[in-house]
């Protein structure tokens, strides 16, 4: 046990090493972790020119001036007051830390592009920029060209970000200060470590069998659900002729899939101690399993997160391919996945194979077939 304590703690510094990128989006990074802005990043091996990291910010900015805030016709209490300033305080200073360091990374730029327009009280900024990278190469950085501003935006380099704001329209804003005057997206990706390309598969069998004796234990409440669809069954036919129930919250649709499967197994937990325990058990296992075999294709978060959207934490798959840039569904992928819905949280364990897809119902459903439901007699 003592071993295998010193090994997570070795193998969390190794990826600590391995996450650190230009200083200042780590600068930038820290800053608003510190603030509760960011929340974490991904490690993955599974797209072109090695190991990236990656992370989104998404913001949104308030009318913050200091007269009353008021809600129906009444002021806040002093608490929530405050409660409500700080958070669009710090909201403020992300957006002018993301504009100041954009304004710095000009100058480790390869290529960089950005455009505003203020006028009419319409407010739009779009930046992009290729960073001078370790991997760099004219030719693997793409962009397009933006028909409303003419202006080129880099959508893949071998170290990039983005940045898009656009405000609210004033009249909207105005009728509510709790409505925000604008929103903000910052997306940052870059290789970390160009040796550390996915190469071979995900040996989810090895991995499945890792973690089965944490899926033993019989405290945990848990089920199965099985989703299949034929390669000839119109998906998008049926998602556009049946109710929101009968379709699905998430899915990985790529046009000329030949159909696919989905095999969940479904964990339930009322104790966020209980549910915590159990996911890094989990991921404990999957980062010990890519130490082991750093060239097998994985994606992972930088920490165990429960929310109440559906968030990815680890996902093991067939490796890249260089000539179609996408998989050739032949072998198993897994994804650990969670989700906090109703005080209750949820750990979901998916091996699947081609199209891969969550049903909204997924806490009724027993399987889903094609168009054909089978449901469980409670929910989960």
């Amino acid at each position: 046990m003592k071993r295998l304590f010193l090994y997570i703690i070795l193998l969390a510094a190794q990826l600590t090493c391995l996450a650190q990128t230009n200083p200042k989006i780590d600068s930038l990074y820290a800053n608003l972790k510190a603030k509760g802005i960011a929340k974490t990043y991904i490690l993955r091996n599974n797209e072109k020119g090695g190991l990236r990291k990656e992370f989104n910010i998404f913001l949104q900015l308030y009318d913050d001036n200091p007269s009353p805030i008021m809600y129906q016709g009444k002021t806040f209490n002093a608490k929530s007051d405050s409660m409500i300033r700080a958070k669009w305080a710090n909201e403020r200073y992300a957006y002018n830390l993301i504009r100041k360091t954009l304004a710095e990374l000009a100058d480790d730029a390869a290529e960089y592009y950005s455009y505003e327009y203020h006028q009419n009280g319409a407010d739009t900024i779009i930046t992009t920029i290729a960073l001078k990278n370790r991997a760099n190469s004219d030719s693997s950085i793409r962009k397009y060209k933006n028909q409303g501003n003419n202006m080129n935006v880099v959508f893949f380099a071998p170290e990039f970000v983005s940045f898009n704001y656009k405000n609210t329209s004033p009249k909207v804003a105005s009728t509510n200060r709790q409505i925000p005057i604008g929103y903000g997206n910052f997306t940052y990706n870059g290789i970390v470590d160009s040796t550390l390309l996915g190469t071979k598969d995900f040996n989810v069998k090895k991995f499945m069998k890792d973690i089965s004796p944490i899926l033993k234990d019989k405290t945990i409440k848990k089920r199965t659900m099985f989703c299949k669809h034929d390669p000839d069954f119109n998906l998008r036919t049926y998602l556009a002729t049946v109710p929101a129930e009968r379709r699905f919250l998430s899915t990985s649709t790529i046009d000329g899939a030949p159909g696919g499967e989905s095999n969940y197994t479904i964990l339930k937990f009322t104790s966020e101690r209980k549910a915590r325990e159990v996911l890094r058990q989990i991921t404990d296992c999957a980062r010990r399993h890519i130490a082991e075999n750093p060239n097998e294709t994985y994606s992972i978060c930088s920490e165990d997160v429960f929310s109440p959207s559906h968030t990815t934490v680890f996902g093991g798959y067939d490796h890249y391919n260089e000539t179609s840039q996408y998989s050739k569904f032949a072998t198993d992928c897994v994804e650990i996945t969670t989700e906090v819905i109703k005080n209750s949280f949820y750990i979901f364990i998916n091996v699947f194979k081609g199209e891969n897809y969550l049903p909204c119902d997924f806490l009724k459903i027993k399987s889903f077939i094609n168009d054909k439901i089978e449901y469980y007699d409670d929910e989960l």
